[in-house]
């Protein structure tokens, strides 16, 4: 069965983690490594089974790969998961345990937030192991990284704002986002600020009213807002977002967010852009999240952070997505297979 992921997903390797006495069950799936070290997030959630949280970290890890290659990172691509319900199930001694397997690594795998961790699982990881990409500033880290995302997604939306309407500003387009966590909330405070039209949805509806009162914006069913009448529709949640069931209800003509896999399946990716549809690769658009990730994981660590530098290459996510929308237009491709074509030149020169 393993084998049969790694073959689908094009993959190197999955490391299979349990701990009987913390009651730890996890996966380490390793893409690449052609560019250097492998890193990504650490997700947490209550997967059916063992196969289920295989096949997510596996497709998250080719995502990963793609992303680095894609931003111009010397990092390869990487996603870990532990099965449980973070509400219930995590526990300091469980993600000790976990880090001594990504410490057994050696380095070939390092790990940051995602869904269902946060700044303070890193600092109990660091306790067992040095391979972090995210960290508390206090820590050695550089600190909450939804702001340089948030900031980049805003950088792939008017990318996509200056193909489909000839101008990269916001100012008065209608935009709806779909989940408000740390990056959905930041990217909402970015578009009001450029004096965007706001629609927010988010399955926490106090935080949803919260974020709405703060930034002008109305709310919606989170069931209901990629379908809603705008101009642009940000999917900030979780992955799948644009599916079988609402690909063809879309009316935005940009759909540019923060998830990971906004699209269910490639088909789905085909049928909305076929549609007339233009949409921000997701590991291009979210990318701005992993720009210190190469300096993480050099030993030594370099001392100090140009942070002008980093920020330079988030607001370069601007280019990048033109760049996808204008290879696909001009070699009449989809912008998936775009996207994957400018990653893939970065891995075959570093491969020579």
């Amino acid at each position: 069965m393993s084998f049969e992921l790694l073959d689908e997903c094009g993959a190197k390797k999955i490391v299979l983690c349990r701990d009987a006495e913390t009651g730890l069950r996890g996966v380490i799936a390793i893409h690449s490594t052609t560019l250097g070290p492998a890193a990504g997030g650490l997700r947490m959630k209550a997967y059916a089974d063992e196969r289920e949280a295989m096949r997510d970290a596996l497709r998250l890890a080719r995502a990963m790969t793609y992303k680095y290659a894609a931003s111009g990172i010397a990092v390869g691509g990487a996603k870990a998961v532990i099965i449980g319900d973070p509400s219930t199930h995590k526990s300091d001694e469980l993600l000790r345990s976990f880090g001594r397997f990504i410490e057994e690594l050696g380095g070939e795998y390092s790990a940051g937030e995602d869904v269902g961790t946060n700044g303070h699982d890193m600092e109990i990881l660091a306790e067992s192991t040095q391979w972090l990409v995210s960290l508390p500033e206090e820590a050695g880290g550089p600190g909450d990284v939804s702001h340089t995302t948030a900031r980049g997604v805003r950088q792939a939306m008017r990318a996509c704002a200056e193909h489909v309407f000839g101008s990269p500003e916001l100012t008065d387009r209608s935009v709806a986002i779909q989940g408000l966590g740390q990056v959905g909330a930041k990217l909402a405070r970015l578009l009001a600020a450029e004096g965007a039209r706001l629609v927010v949805a988010d399955i926490d509806d106090e935080r949803a009213r919260a974020v709405a009162d703060e930034v002008g914006a109305r709310v919606a069913a989170p069931e209901d807002i990629l379908e809603s009448d705008v101009d642009i529709v940000a999917p900030c949640a979780l992955g799948d977002a644009v599916n079988e069931h609402n690909v063809n209800r879309i009316h935005a003509n940009i759909v540019a967010g923060a998830a990971n896999n906004v699209m269910a399946s490639e088909a789905i990716a085909d049928r909305l852009q076929s549609r007339g549809r233009v949409y921000a690769v997701d590991y291009v658009a979210n990318a701005g999240g992993i720009v210190y990730d190469d300096w993480m994981i050099q030993r030594p660590r370099p001392a100090t952070f140009d942070h002008d530098a980093a920020l330079a290459r988030v607001d370069a996510i601007y280019d990048r997505t033109r760049e996808v929308l204008q290879r696909a237009t001009a070699d009449e491709l989809p912008y998936r297979v775009a996207a994957e074509r400018l990653a893939e030149a970065t891995l075959h020169n570093a491969s020579r």
